[in-house]
């Protein structure tokens, strides 16, 4: 019997605006994420990738079908629930990084665990050991503004990893980043993808890391119009 999904959607459907102006962003998709997996999210501009993205992080709420992350349905919650099991349950990656120019490597880390109320002292040595874990044990006191575009990019994995997701979600992680950085960056990424009890999702228009991807899911128009093994499962 498969395991249960990380996530699971059925018959997902989200449309923008109303009448004359309604513009379908997703119909009656069906996708399924699975542990221990990274799993390449790819297709054209405006095929909804990030309408999908955004439901099943809780950031919006479809207008029909379901979607269960970890188990749980968040449509119909409070945003405070939503926010919360966000914090609690999944690991962002975006494609700005998003760190904190005032907050040193180690900080930035750091925050994650204490927004789930960890002193400061021990959320920063636990940052400490996860950056080094992504190759920055030496970085931790480095500012944004001192770091390379592929370092600042694990500054922002570690951050994602910090508190143990069970879903990671990566947001065109390579997009600002050179050929062999973002070859780097992916490297690390499959890496946390090893993790049985870990889910990796990553939205992409970069061909070029296909290469790292256990499935590869294509979407257009809303729709999933292919879901196929990629080459990382294939060489295992």
């Amino acid at each position: 019997m498969q395991p249960t999904p990380a996530v699971r959607c059925r018959g997902l459907a989200k449309t923008y605006g109303r009448g004359d102006t309604a513009t379908p962003a997703l119909r009656a998709l069906d996708l399924d994420v699975r542990a221990g997996e990274l799993t390449l999210l790819v297709g054209p501009s405006g095929c909804g990738k990030s309408t999908l993205l955004s439901i099943i992080a809780g950031l919006l709420t479809p207008d029909g079908g379901s979607c269960e992350v970890l188990g749980q349905s968040l449509s119909g919650r409070p945003e405070v629930e939503r926010a919360a099991f966000r914090r609690d349950h999944v690991g962002f990656v975006f494609q700005g990084f998003n760190l904190l120019p005032s907050l040193t490597a180690a900080q930035n880390v750091a925050v994650a665990l204490m927004l789930q109320g960890v002193h400061e002292r021990v959320a920063v040595a636990r940052a400490r050991v996860v950056l080094g874990q992504v190759g920055l044990a030496d970085r931790g006191d480095a500012y944004p503004m001192t770091l390379s575009g592929g370092q600042q990019q694990r500054v922002a994995i570690a951050r994602a990893l910090v508190h143990s997701p069970a879903l990671v979600v990566c947001d065109e992680p390579t997009s600002a980043l050179d050929h062999a950085t973002g070859q780097s960056v992916m490297r690390q990424l499959r890496e946390v993808a090893r993790d049985a009890s870990r889910a990796l999702l990553v939205v992409t228009h970069d061909p070029r890391i296909h290469d790292y991807a256990d499935r590869i899911v294509e979407m257009d128009d809303g729709h999933v119009i292919d879901d196929r093994a990629g080459p990382a499962r294939d060489s295992t």
